[in-house]
This record gives C-alpha cells, structure tokens and sequence, in this order.
C-alpha cells in the first residue's frame, strides 16, 4: 500500500522526531532520574508497514504520549495507552526485544507509582502479564493476573491471559474454565480464537475451524487481529492438510490487509512445500523486507540449502542464532525455538536436547514440548523414549499429524 502524501507526512514527521529528541535529551535524563521513571520513545518505521494508512495516526498519539509523559510521569493512563501501543508495534513491526521491554518499562513505573483508581492497578497488571506471555514467561504472567483478578473477576481480559498461561503451563482443564468464563463475559475474537485453539489441542479439528471463523467475523476486515485469525485458521487448515483452503484464507487476509507477513510468509511454506523454489524465495524475500520474523528465516534457510546455495545457508543459520539469543538477551524465552532451529536446521540433536531439558522441568506437561521431545529423541534413535513423549502428547487426543505419524514410526521401530 504506496502513498507519495503518506511518505512526504512521514519524513515530516521522523525530521521533527530527531529535532525534538536532540532538544530534549538532557530533560528526558533528569525526569527520569528525578521521577524513577522509565520512558522510550516510538521508533520510525520502515519498509511496507510504514505506508499503512493507520502509521500516521499510531505515530503521533505515541509522539504525543511520550512528550506529555516526559513532565506528567504521573499520568498513568496515558503512560498505560502507550505501553498498549507499543505492544501493538511489537507485533507489527516484529522489534521485540525493544518495545515488549519499552512497555514493560513503562507498566512497571506504573505499579511502582501505586495508582489510586483500582481500574488502572487492574488494567496494568493485566497488561504486564499479556507482555510476560508473549516474551514466554508462562508462570510470571500466570501470578500477576492472578493479582489482576483479585482486584476485578468481571473483566474477560484477566480470563484470557489466564487461559493462556494455564494452557501453556499444561494445566489444559484450568485453561478450559478460563475460556469458558471469558467467553461467557465478551464472545468476541480473541475469546473466540482461544476456543479454537484449545478444541484443536483436544481432537475437535471441526469445531476449532468453527471457532476460528467466528474469531474472524467478530473482527473488522483489515485489522492486525482479524488479519491475525485469518492466518491462523490457514495454519490449521495446512496443518491438518487441507492446503487448498489454506491457500483461499492468505489470498483473502492479503486482500483485506495487504502486506500483512506472516500470509506472505505462509504462502511462501507452501510454495517450498511444493518445490516451487523461486516462488517461495521471492514471497520469503518480500516477508523478511517487511519485519524480521525468525520463523520467515527458518523458511529462508530451507530454500537456500534446497536451492544448494550452501554458503548462503550455513550464512542464514548463524543469524538465526544471533536473532535468537538477541531475543533471550531481552528477557524473551526462545527455548522451543531454539531447538526446533538446531534439530532441523543444524541437525544436532544433543544441542536440540539440552536447550530443551530446562523448559521441560519448567512445563512437563505441555503437549508441544512432548512432541519436540519425543522427535528429537526419534531422531537420535532412542525410540522408547520418544514414544512416552508421543504418549504425553496425546493425553488430550490431540490429533496433530506429524505427531501420529511419529508416534506410529516409533511404535514400528520399537517393535523391530
């Protein structure tokens, strides 16, 4: 999506932006020092996101907040609107490790500030926790929305985050009870979405599609959540290996928000699933331009050893590692990433293994971690191991393909 008028308003914009941050270093400084606050400031964007027709708009509320909170450090519901931004950029812009941790800098100085109104102490700690489950801190978020729901159980956020973090914990019947309440409170996309996602994991392929479809219709065509769940139900249509409808639902996602990634990306798996290599590096190549997802360079790395281009392979791995531990570095938990890079991409194992061995004492009973386990473990050949992991993986009759395929490998092998 090009705009000349929306380009010349953005460089505009960005001019004014660095004026303004040389003008007020020394300021920023001595607030935060005097205040103890912690305040960063919206990056420039760059590349396709940067012509969406909402960047404007998003930029220079988030100008706005920063330059009032630099001498109003005690307005916490603005400070509160600008950590939400900025982890609405996090997923847009893909830069992680910067604004999970701007918005955790600024919720924290929320707490530390000890609001007055108990709708802004409920709102930030369910905030915080939503940032500590996308950064993989399952048990940290867990407790502060159990904190979030002692102050308020009306609100269906606090039951989202808190399916969430049971559900990747293990604790399958608690997330649940925590659907089931936050769907009861708000029927909407994300309640809808973690529906979904939950019968999936219990064998109900057709009633998590269901789900899903009802996510997408309670959102508004375009939006980064809508765009969000259209991708996601042309994941579980690959998934389950119906890619022809996987295919109609990117299409579709494209058209109603063009240059949304991770469509882009999906459409590239599938072009390299069926051997059309030129397609899939150009659709990678376009996805990489417009945020740096490391699962679009998994694919990348994939194309180029398929393609022989060796150099570049061996290239692409190393910087994988390098996103990664940047990531873990900013307090993001990659530990399934990680091993998913070295089994498959390094095709070490043992490394694979001993990444792997502290997640599972942490989450022993998440069904994800099993399967990873137990196919690390198929790998190395030790087959009767593999298959209690196969076995634990299957405790909610969780239909995934690759996992019933390995799991009847293992039993074949095992029986030899």
């Amino acid at each position: 999506m090009t705009n000349i008028k929306v380009t010349i308003y953005l460089c505009i914009i960005c001019i004014f932006t660095l004026l303004f941050a040389c003008q007020t270093k020394q300021d920023i400084t001595k607030e935060g020092m005097k205040k103890n606050t912690v305040i960063q400031p919206i990056k420039e964007r760059s590349g396709a996101i940067a012509a969406l027709e909402e960047w404007p708009i998003i930029q220079e509320k988030a100008q706005n907040l920063y330059e009032h909170l630099l001498t109003h450090p005690e307005d916490h519901e603005s400070m509160l609107y600008l950590a939400n931004i900025y982890i609405q950029e996090a997923r847009i812009s893909g830069d992680h490790p910067y604004y999970y941790n701007a918005a955790l800098d600024l919720l924290n100085n929320i707490i530390k500030g000890e609001p007055q109104k108990q709708q802004i102490q409920f709102l930030t700690l369910v905030t915080k926790a939503s940032v500590l489950l996308s950064q993989h801190q399952f048990e940290a978020a867990k407790q502060v929305a159990e904190k979030a729901l002692s102050i308020n159980k009306k609100d269906a956020k606090v039951y989202g985050v808190l399916c969430d973090a049971n559900l990747e914990l293990g604790n399958y019947k608690e997330a649940i009870k925590m659907a089931d309440k936050m769907v009861s409170i708000k029927p909407d996309l994300r309640s809808y979405a973690r529906i979904s996602y939950l019968r999936e994991l219990h064998g109900d392929i057709e009633g998590a599609i269901q789900a899903m479809e009802m996510a997408i219709k309670a959102g508004l065509p375009g939006q980064e959540s809508t765009a969000w769940a259209r991708n996601t139900l042309a994941e579980i249509y690959l998934d389950y290996g119906y890619e022809e409808e996987a295919k109609l639902q990117l299409e579709k996602c494209l058209l109603e928000r063009p240059n949304f990634p991770f469509a882009i990306g999906n459409l590239g798996a599938i072009a390299l699933k069926n051997n059309d290599l030129d397609k899939a590096d150009e659709l990678i190549s376009k996805a990489t331009q417009i945020i740096p997802e490391f699962s679009f360079f998994i694919t990348k790395a994939q194309i180029q050893k398929q393609k022989g281009q060796i150099t570049d392979f061996e290239k692409t791995k190393q910087e994988l590692l390098v996103m990664l531990e940047e990531d873990t570095q900013s307090g993001h938990n990659m530990s399934l990433e990680l091993a998913n890079v070295y089994l498959d991409l390094f095709e070490d194992p043992n490394a694979a293994l001993k990444v792997l061995d502290a997640e599972y004492k942490i989450r022993p009973d998440n069904l994800e971690i099993n399967k990873l386990i137990g196919k690390i473990l198929f790998t190395k050949g030790d087959y009767t191991s593999a298959l209690k992991h196969f076995e634990k993986a299957k405790t909610t009759n969780w239909k995934n393909p690759e996992l019933a395929q390995l799991k009847m490998e293992a039993s074949n092998k095992n029986a030899m």
